[in-house]
């Protein structure tokens, strides 16, 4: 699939950019690299006295100013004197010692199939004391609308462009998350992983913009983190999971976002000393070499079944669970528009087929399947629910950790076994490797045991403490 290159673009060239700055843009000088900044850089100023949450979140709106109407990354922004009135609140706290966790004023992004708080300004259109700053752009309905939709278009924020490469995919439907990060809007995202429609272009809507975008991300197990106000997909694949320029901050994030919430029976806390282990498993490594299996051959991969599996158990649940969780969903938010169910919203998209179905983005082939999906309660569901289990799981991941016993599964790129993790809800990681001769990124993708995300980041750490440093997209240079 070609991605389009708008004429806007020309500016993401760091020469044409120079030369397109106005004498306030020149003479305005950030109070810190937007580029490099970690969750955990930020926090060590902020309790250090040199920079505030104002300074911050001021920095942070000036490059969103500066670059979100080319790379339409989000698709709303806080308010300016909301946020920045919230920001001084967090700057006069931390001046009384009233600190109230790590993310103390931080700003971060969310994708905005994540319900926020009416009061911050931004609504929710298929989507601690940190900040929110923004909603990132998405592909709409999370790519479950049309096998002609381009990665990262909406009908609302329009077509996220890469940061590194315009020419190239920002990604699958968290395409917004992880350019914002990428783009300096902000030191890390909350995107969403779901189960999605075709085997062949299910590259995982955290791992794939993450690898897009040179980042660190964690796709946690399915329902480790609440889903509740999450606009869902399928509940059964469904997860949010965090982005961040390194994996402390993936940890930090993930200490937040896990907790037990009553809307949302199978979340879990997750906070048990995460630096600790991270510190344990790069000493282990460093003094005693990690263990490598290679070829780690999955069972039913290599007999074939996890194909036949995937287009057809796994189809039949996505498209189940979408008809009665989206339904489900909607019907919640009090029919707002006429819209209560898949079927309305199908006729809604007909009704405004001129923005939700252009030319560029035409059809709803994949919605339109649903109309014929099972219900969740048929002896058919449950059938190929039992069948992703067995071949995914018991005949994949769990039968090559078993085998081999290992704990991680590494692979480069997107080829894989980022299916079978999504198939059985188990954990994935991603981290940048380097950019390719196109300006692309590409990354490896690391998948644990089922609730291993402890084991999952501390070698994720080691390997970001023997890489380094992740490139940096060419506007950086700017």
């Amino acid at each position: 699939m070609s991605f389009p290159t708008f004429q806007s673009i020309h500016s993401l060239d760091p020469e044409s950019a120079r030369a397109a700055q106005t004498t306030e843009e020149k003479n305005r000088v950030p109070t810190f690299d937007m580029y490099t900044a970690t969750i955990r850089s930020l926090v060590s100023q902020l309790s250090g006295g040199t920079l505030t949450s104002t300074q911050i979140v001021t920095t942070y709106l000036y490059q969103i100013q500066r670059w979100n109407g080319k790379l339409k990354a989000l698709i709303s922004v806080a308010p300016r004197d909301q946020v920045m009135r919230l920001a001084n609140e967090r700057d006069e706290q931390r001046r009384q010692g009233q600190v109230i966790g790590v993310l103390h004023g931080i700003p971060v992004v969310v994708k905005d199939n994540i319900a926020t708080d009416v009061e911050l300004g931004m609504p929710t259109t298929a989507g601690s004391y940190a900040l929110l700053i923004g909603k990132a752009n998405l592909t709409e309905l999370a790519s479950y609308k049309s096998l002609q939709a381009q990665d990262g278009w909406s009908a609302v924020g329009g077509q996220t462009i890469n940061v590194y490469n315009p020419k190239s995919s920002p990604g699958n439907s968290s395409a917004g998350s992880g350019v914002a990060v990428a783009a300096g809007f902000c030191p890390a995202s909350v995107a969403t992983e779901t189960g999605q429609h075709h085997f062949t272009s299910t590259h995982g809507s955290i791992v794939l913009p993450a690898l897009q975008s040179a980042l660190y991300a964690l796709k946690p197990t399915v329902g480790l983190i609440s889903r509740a106000g999450v606009v869902p997909l399928a509940t059964y694949f469904d997860t949010p999971g965090p982005m961040a320029k390194c994996v402390w901050d993936l940890a930090v994030m993930m200490d937040v976002m896990c907790a037990v919430d009553a809307e949302d029976p199978t979340s879990k806390p997750f906070r048990e000393s995460t630096e600790k282990a991270f510190e344990q498993a790069i000493a282990r490594m460093s003094s005693s070499g990690a263990r490598i299996i290679d070829p780690a051959d999955i069972p039913s991969a290599v007999n074939g079944s996890l194909w036949k599996c995937a287009e057809g158990a796994r189809s039949l649940v996505v498209n189940a669970g979408f008809k009665e969780d989206m339904g489900r969903y909607l019907r919640g938010l009090g029919g707002e528009g006429g819209v209560k169910s898949v079927d309305d919203l199908i006729k809604f998209n007909e009704k405004h087929a001129d923005i939700e179905m252009p030319p560029d983005n035409p059809g709803q082939d994949v919605l339109l399947r649903t109309l014929h999906a099972v219900p969740t309660t048929s002896a058919a569901y449950k059938e190929a629910v039992q069948e992703m289990r067995q071949v995914a799981r018991e005949r994949g991941l769990d039968a090559v950790f078993e085998r081999d016993e290992v704990d991680v599964l590494f692979s480069i790129g997107d080829g894989g076994r980022h299916s079978l993790a999504n198939m059985v809800g188990y954990p994935m990681g991603v981290i940048p490797l380097g950019v390719s001769p196109d300006g692309t990124p590409f990354g490896a993708i690391f998948v644990g045991r089922k609730y291993g995300e402890r084991t999952l980041l501390g070698v994720m750490s080691a390997w970001e403490q023997a890489f380094g440093e992740r490139p940096l997209p060419p506007m950086a240079a700017v």
